[in-house]
């Protein structure tokens, strides 16, 4: 519809404008992920990536000021996918059937778009630490972690257990992000079976 003044022809273009630029933002995420996850992220440089995207550094800045800002955009959707998963996590009892709810949306998390993310996160944790006084106001991800495995620890845990839950949670995410290199002949459903798998191995319970 078109703003008051404006006329459909003005409006259309403006919705098409906002369309290009949003699609710009996009392009130069994804070309950012794949630079900081190929060459690393102190290795890759605004100019890199403006010549990769077949635009100048002056297009690039209108978008992102800083590589820091690029990387703080990166995390922060793998952030918001995190806050999601622990907001439900929130919700639940401790149970079967939250366990293993938990533990196929945990996979799902590690498999999908994310997981492109977390991996180029594994490659450049020195750059994260460095980023880390710039995000004081958002929940760390360790809370988060905590906050998401809370479902996995039954009533009244001991330590073994408590511990069996953390590392079946990341089994999940080892099992999937960091074997991403074993081979593109792995399809989807075996690497969720086999992370699966593993987890409850790690959580000593029965399927």
């Amino acid at each position: 519809m078109a703003a008051a003044g404006q006329s459909p022809a003005e409006s259309s273009a403006g919705d098409a404008g906002e369309v290009v630029q949003r699609g710009t933002r996009q392009r130069i995420l994804e070309v950012s992920l794949r630079l900081f996850t190929d060459q690393g992220y102190d290795g890759t440089s605004l100019r890199q990536i403006a010549e990769e995207l077949g635009v100048t550094k002056a297009a690039l800045y209108y978008h992102f000021r800083t590589k820091e800002e690029i990387l703080q955009s990166l995390m922060a959707t793998l952030q918001e996918e995190l806050r999601a998963l622990a907001d439900w996590a929130d919700e639940q009892e401790p149970g079967p059937s939250t366990r293993e709810e938990l533990l196929h949306r945990a996979v799902a998390l590690a498999l999908g778009p994310v997981s492109s993310v977390m991996q180029m996160a594994q490659q450049n944790q020195a750059a994260l630490r460095e980023l880390e006084s710039e995000r004081e106001h958002e929940a760390p991800p360790i809370e988060l972690f905590q906050r998401i495995i809370a479902p996995l620890v039954p009533p009244g845990a001991g330590y073994e257990e408590t511990v069996r839950a953390r590392a079946a949670l990341f089994s999940v995410v080892a099992g999937t992000v960091l074997t991403r290199d074993l081979g593109a002949d792995i399809d989807v459903e075996e690497r969720r079976a086999v992370a699966l798998r593993i987890a409850h191995d790690v959580l000593g319970a029965e399927d």
